[in-house]
């Protein structure tokens, strides 16, 4: 007696419904990833950076320009192997958008970028383990109280890279308590982020659009 052949077929079409959605997936988070980056040249387009500096770390391997109005200053050999209670790695490079360099300067800087080495984190992939594993670790408690990371996967520099997103605000509108981007290369985490300080509220428009400049002309050098 033969056997009926639908059971073969469910599974069959199980398979091809599984596949297409895995090429759906893949799809859209390259095309949000290259429209992310589409938007974030749009922001900057309009605007006259003729005279905008352009700022190079060796240390790290990588430029950005920016706005001779824009507050900088580059933490030293000293400041970046200084004792940090907030950020136990110690860092390659770091860059504090503020007149002048305060450890944790909380509402007296913008914005930040932190170049760090953790030798269990070589991919993007790995990073992501590391939050989700650190979430997990969180009590019960602390979990009712703090959502799970959400993150936007798009490119900088034609790299992978990564934004973390507040899921109770930054998902509702664009005025972030804080936008940071994860990109790593070659060993290195690079953190670039703009901060929802008073500092950067004084002129919210402004810092927004330098700040997106900045993100949109970053790029990796030899």
């Amino acid at each position: 007696m033969k056997l009926p052949k639908q059971p073969t077929t469910v599974i069959n079409l199980s398979k091809i419904i599984a596949l297409i959605l895995f090429v759906t997936v893949l799809m859209l988070t390259f095309i949000l990833g290259k429209n992310y980056q589409f938007n974030l040249d749009n922001r900057v387009m309009n605007k006259n950076t003729t005279h905008w500096k352009v700022f190079t770390s060796k240390k790290a391997g990588f430029s950005f320009e920016y706005s001779p109005n824009w507050p900088l200053v580059v933490e030293t050999d000293a400041e970046l192997k200084g004792d940090d209670p907030w950020n136990e790695e110690p860092r390659v490079e770091g860059i504090d958008f503020s007149y002048r360099y305060f450890r944790n300067a909380h509402q007296q800087r913008m914005g930040y970028i932190i170049v760090k080495k953790i030798d269990t984190i070589k991919s993007l992939q790995d990073y992501i383990k590391k939050i989700d594993d650190d979430y997990e670790k969180l009590s019960p408690e602390w979990k009712k109280k703090v959502s799970k990371q959400k993150i936007q996967y798009l490119t900088i520099s034609g790299e992978k890279a990564i934004k973390l997103l507040d899921s109770e605000t930054e998902l509702a509108s664009f005025s972030p308590p804080t936008s940071t981007y994860i990109i790593i290369k070659n060993g290195l985490i690079y953190e670039i982020a703009l901060l929802n300080t008073d500092m950067f509220r004084k002129n919210e428009n402004e810092n927004t659009s330098s700040f997106f400049h900045i993100l949109s002309t970053f790029k990796f050098i030899k």
